[in-house]
């Protein structure tokens, strides 16, 4: 985890309530919520609250469920013992709870989780203790779960596909992050970081914008916030401005 409270780039009235929340949640040691659109920045708060807790001298382990196949969401979360892919000799592996073991553990996109793992996420929450796939041992786990969703996670809970058990113990300390276009303020804070940041990665002098340009970018609806903000300025250092 590499981002702090201090890399948090936002002035704006709402989220500075965000930051406030957030570091108050950073003392506690029960399962984080973290809800926000797409581009948001919710990794970045998960490593800062992790950074501001005392478990800052253990791990940070991320994983992102988003961008796995389902069939190997269990095996990635809880780890496995040899034997489990037929046909491919494997040996035993340890899934990232046991790799978190200490420290925190980033859900990215719980929403998703298959159905049928949910139970076991909840229990390994509760009990502190998981199974690896085709294992018989029970292994002890101290982690502290974030998990950040794009998704408003009680509509899935009405259709059938998020347990309402599972969502109340992540909701013991929600965290809502404001959209850009809620924190127009915010917006020049972001253009003179990225302007910064992306030419010192490409190699060019940091071109200057306009004022009324920057004014034109604030009312913008960002709807990929933080992560489409970068992009273009990314873009506009490559061109140099023009």
């Amino acid at each position: 985890a590499s981002y702090n409270f201090d890399d948090i780039i936002g002035v704006s009235a709402p989220f500075k309530k965000t930051i406030e929340l957030a570091k108050r949640i950073a003392i506690e040691t029960s399962p984080v919520l973290i809800s926000g659109e797409v581009g948001i920045g919710k990794e970045v708060f998960a490593q800062a609250i992790h950074n501001a807790s005392t478990r800052n001298e253990n791990g940070f382990v991320k994983i992102s469920l988003q961008s796995l196949p389902k069939n190997e969401i269990d095996c990635e979360l809880f780890g496995f013992e040899e034997g489990v892919f037929p046909g491919i000799k494997r040996v035993a592996q340890p899934g990232k709870f046991e790799l978190a073991h200490g420290g925190s553990l980033y859900l990215d996109e719980v929403d998703n989780l298959p159905l049928e793992l949910q139970d076991k996420l909840l229990s390994a929450i509760r009990k502190g203790v998981i199974t690896r796939v085709r294992g018989n041992k029970s292994i002890k786990v101290d982690v502290r779960v974030f998990a950040s969703s794009s998704k408003d996670l009680r509509n899935l809970i009405q259709e059938g596909k998020f347990r309402l058990d599972l969502f109340y113990i992540l909701t013991n300390n929600p965290l809502i992050i404001p959209p850009l276009r809620e924190r127009r303020h915010d917006v020049p804070l972001f253009i003179k970081h990225y302007l910064q940041v992306k030419a010192r990665e490409q190699g060019k002098s940091e071109p200057a914008l306009p004022k009324k340009i920057i004014r034109i970018l604030a009312r913008y609806e960002w709807p990929q916030n933080v992560r489409e903000l970068s992009k273009f300025i990314d873009f506009v250092v490559s061109v140099d401005g023009n």
